[in-house]
């Protein structure tokens, strides 16, 4: 009877959990679905891509019908299946042990500990490998006396403090094989060396951003050289704050400039300057540039994931200037600089690049000079001509004749093939100038006596101080009575500083450059010519 009475508790039992089971995964069911159905409306109406972190709903889901055994091996699960469609180039460290056992035998006991700390495994799919990198970090510390404690941690880098306090509370999982005692000893002193931010870490830094005038500006790679803390940080956030009234910051399209142009024609839309505004202190561009600041806001927030910020393929940090004198631009409005793209950025690369042959370095050299050359020919003054096309009439232009190139031997040379490849039937004079300790000296120099009435392209790939171009443009200007209007300077690259010595000396001349960098690649003419 007691047995018979005992099986069926054991069945009403079992059908309980049953129904308890089932009822609980139907709830979860029933989550999932309104939830995706929410997203879904939200991007129907938003038009805009949701990011969501699947753990953070599957979590509660799994802790309705599971134990936390299965919880933790389900996680487990999910983290590996995300790894598969991961980033596969994370090239994963691991410390060697022979090298730890040799810190260890020679009782380096400090060096050993922060050697297996800088190669701790942190972002490996493998816990085998975690597990052993805990193991020698861990038996590190218990070899280390307590006294002794303090020094240790001090001499190592607090970038990697968050790694140590995380294998302290991994000791604290294994209590039979690390004492407890010490491993409290330890906690008590990383957080005494680092305070609560030692496993959240906290940077602040105040940087100033370049200069620039009104507009929206890529500033994305510039912030990331003030911030390389970024590399160390597994998950994290960004974020950044402009400490002004009339700037902005916003997140946007990272390629095609013509987007930057756009947004600053919509906002001034947006934002007209008229005289419709009570505060008008500091000119019409006042209060529309605060108010253009309100409507974009003075902070963004950016995710940090593997050392990385989280950006889409096409986003990137956008400067918005909205004050007219608020730029002081070192050069005269006649500097063009040519429109940054990747195809520019890549050819300055490789042309940097002192592995790359001479070969190929020539071909990527005279890919730039043809690109500056055109711009170059924009400049020159084109005259309307109408003809007719097969009972068509077309409404064209010509640039006037008689333009004339000079280059400024011996590098100037260089460019002297991309420019007979644009105009094929135009006249190169030559000038050549010894530099020497800043003091240059005319060597040679054969113009055509009409230079004075011609519009005058002068080629020179790479100015640093700018002396050999200033000396080069004096012969121009006082031998040969030129114009400065009519002469249009060619470069490649130059430093600010050249380039703004030959602006304050020669304001009216129209200047085309790919590159301001204050490193110049100051190899280029003899790695073109083959004599470096």
């Amino acid at each position: 009877m007691v047995a018979f009475l005992l099986c069926i508790a054991d069945i009403f039992t079992g059908v309980g959990i049953i129904i308890s089971i089932s009822i609980n995964i139907g709830i979860g069911i029933i989550i999932i679905i309104g939830i995706i159905i929410i997203i879904i409306i939200i991007n129907v109406v938003n038009d805009t891509v949701v990011i969501l972190d699947i753990t953070v709903l599957i979590r509660p889901l799994l802790s309705l019908s599971t134990t936390d055994d299965e919880i933790e091996k389900e996680m487990a699960n999910l983290n590996d299946r995300d790894g598969e469609d991961g980033d596969q180039t994370t090239n994963e460290v691991e410390p060697d042990e022979n090298e730890w056992k040799r810190f260890i035998d020679e009782m380096k006991y400090s060096k050993a500990l922060e050697y297996v700390l800088q190669n701790a495994p942190v972002r490996s799919k493998h816990p085998e490998k975690k597990k052993k990198a805990a193991h020698m970090a861990l038996s590190t510390m218990m070899k280390i006396k307590q006294q002794e404690i303090s020094d240790v941690i001090n001499s190592i880098p607090p970038s990697l403090r968050d790694t140590l306090m995380k294998y302290v509370y991994r000791g604290f999982e294994s209590p039979k094989d690390y004492a407890s005692s010490s491993l409290l000893v330890w906690h008590e002193k990383v957080l005494a060396a680092t305070g609560l931010g030692t496993i959240m870490a906290w940077y602040q830094k105040v940087i100033t951003l370049t200069s620039r005038k009104r507009g929206f500006h890529l500033i994305t790679d510039e912030i990331l050289q003030h911030v390389p803390e970024i590399k160390n940080i597994e998950i994290g956030l960004m974020n950044c704050f402009i400490q002004h009234t009339s700037a902005s910051l916003t997140v946007n399209e990272n390629a095609a400039p013509d987007v930057r142009k756009d947004l600053e024609t919509i906002f001034n839309r947006l934002v007209p300057e008229d005289s419709s505004y009570a505060h008008t202190d500091e000119g019409d561009d006042d209060m529309p540039a605060h108010g253009k600041c309100a409507l974009i806001g003075p902070s963004i927030s950016i995710p940090i994931t593997n050392g990385k910020l989280a950006f889409g393929t096409w986003q990137g940090i956008y400067l918005c200037e909205h004050r007219n004198h608020n730029f002081d631009w070192p050069f005269h409005e006649q500097v063009r600089i040519l429109k940054p793209n990747n195809q520019i950025k890549e050819l300055h690369t490789l042309l940097r690049d002192r592995t790359t042959s001479r070969s190929d370095f020539k071909f990527y050299a005279d890919r730039l000079i043809r690109l500056v050359v055109e711009e170059g020919l924009n400049q020159l003054p084109y005259v309307e001509e109408v003809f007719s096309f097969i009972g068509h009439y077309f409404n064209g232009v010509r640039h006037e004749k008689g333009t004339l190139c000079v280059s400024l031997m011996r590098s100037g040379e260089a460019m002297e093939k991309g420019i007979r490849e644009c105009c094929r039937s135009i006249r190169i004079g030559k000038i050549l100038v010894n530099t020497d300790e800043n003091v240059s000296k005319v060597i040679y120099a054969k113009l055509p006596p009409d230079v004075h009435q011609r519009r005058v392209l002068v080629a020179y790939p790479c100015v640093t101080t700018g002396q050999t171009v200033i000396t080069g443009l004096n012969v121009l200007l006082k031998d040969y009575s030129c114009s400065q209007s009519n002469i249009i300077l060619l470069i490649l690259f130059s430093t600010p500083d050249g380039l703004k010595r030959i602006c304050d000396l020669f304001p009216d001349i129209n200047i085309v450059v790919s590159e301001i960098n204050p490193i110049a690649p100051n190899h280029f003419g003899q790695k073109y010519f083959g004599t470096d």
